[in-house]
């Protein structure tokens, strides 16, 4: 056993184990999917049964500890949303016209990649045809030339045999040795074409597997774009949900523009009516000042007092205008009807048309003859 130094000093005591149970970041970004994917199910993570999957099979039986690196993965979590927000927030949003464009962009690329899909499936059914008819055709013509071959191979082999029987029982080899290697001959063309006619097919196969290549490759290219218009129906989807999105945001900004619009015009008029019900009621007080002051006159001139002093006030006034007072007529009109007849007019201001409501009524209480618009005191 080798002693361990540090220092030049020999070190004691036994030798101290990593944390066993640390995690890498590959295994925090499957921790944190799960995690997420648990808190979107409303549910809790079951870490007794996550210890025993491949990924953490360093915590099984310990599962303990997997829960308790859960508060650590909240405070990445928390730090990665707060990253992603101050990103998402310098990020402008993009408007509708500029959405418009790329949904009509991506429209035209979908169509010319459905137009591209269509066209090699049917350049593939075109091949396909070609190919089962070049094979269909190569088939036929092999097995008529075999055919043909076959038969004549077994003339000669049958004029063979038949020379060679008539060879050995007259016992003419001598004679009949030029129709022998003649036949030899025959034979050995015929096993020649055979040979060729074998690589022909061989060659046919070669061909065939070729062909059977191509198509694969062209079945690989139309898998190809089928995932990719996949793809683009996704971002397709994708855009109308952010389109729809910015539908609602304008509809709700019109509400919005509209809901202040209603409110600024209940405010004008509410404004409106408290001008005019001011107005009103400066014109009252004033119409009321004007009947105290008359009341007050009244009471004024009923003093004896007061009457007497008016006496004097108007004999120098006809000794200053050098006139004389003929006669003196007294209207004895009671107070009441004073007051009736001054506070039941009713005036029309734009037309300039007066009423009262007992003596020269309208015809419709309230409203002018002319125009049919309120009256006013």
């Amino acid at each position: 056993m080798h002693a361990r130094l540090k220092g030049g000093k020999r070190q004691l005591g036994k030798r101290r184990s990593g944390d066993k149970f640390q995690l890498s970041p590959s295994l925090l970004v499957v921790f944190a999917q799960r995690y997420r994917a648990a808190r979107n199910a409303h549910k809790g993570v079951d870490y007794q049964r996550l210890s025993t999957t491949k990924n953490f099979k360093d915590f099984k039986g310990h599962a303990g500890e997997l829960r308790a690196k859960e508060p650590e993965l909240k405070v990445l979590l928390k730090k990665a949303l707060a990253e992603q927000r101050e990103i998402d927030a310098d990020k402008p949003m993009k408007n509708i016209e500029a959405l418009e464009e790329e949904v009509a962009r991506l429209d035209v690329q979908h169509e010319e990649d459905v137009a591209k899909r269509k066209q090699l499936e049917v350049d593939i059914e075109q091949r396909e045809e070609q190919h089962s008819v070049m094979i269909s055709k190569l088939k036929e013509s092999y097995e008529v030339e075999i055919g043909k071959l076959q038969s004549e191979l077994n003339e000669v082999k049958a004029k063979y045999d038949a020379l060679k029987g008539v060879m050995t029982g007259c016992g003419k080899s001598a004679e009949l040795g030029g129709e022998v290697n003649e036949v030899k001959d025959k034979v050995a063309e015929l096993e020649q074409k055979m040979r060729a006619e074998t690589t022909r097919q061989t060659e046919l196969v070669a061909l065939g597997n070729r062909l059977a290549r191509k198509e694969r490759v062209l079945v690989a290219q139309s898998e190809g774009l089928k995932a990719e218009l996949e793809r683009i129906k996704g971002e397709w989807a994708k855009l109308e949900r952010e389109q729809s999105r910015h539908d609602f945001q304008v509809l709700r900004y019109a509400d919005w523009e509209r809901a202040i619009d209603t409110a600024k015009y209940d405010r004008e008029v509410a404004i409106e009516d408290a001008i005019d019900l001011r107005n009103k009621w400066a014109r009252e007080n004033e119409r009321a000042n004007d009947l105290k002051m008359k009341l007050a006159s009244y009471d004024a001139c009923c003093d004896t007092e007061h009457s007497g002093n008016a006496s004097v006030i108007l004999d120098e006034m006809l000794a200053e205008a050098n006139t004389t007072v003929d006669a003196v007529i007294n209207f004895n009109v009671p107070d009441e009807v004073l007051v009736e007849r001054i506070s039941g007019r009713r005036v029309h201001s734009a037309s300039g048309h007066s009423y009262h409501v007992k003596f020269a009524p309208p015809k419709v209480a309230g409203k002018a003859d002319m125009t049919g618009e309120p009256s006013s005191k």
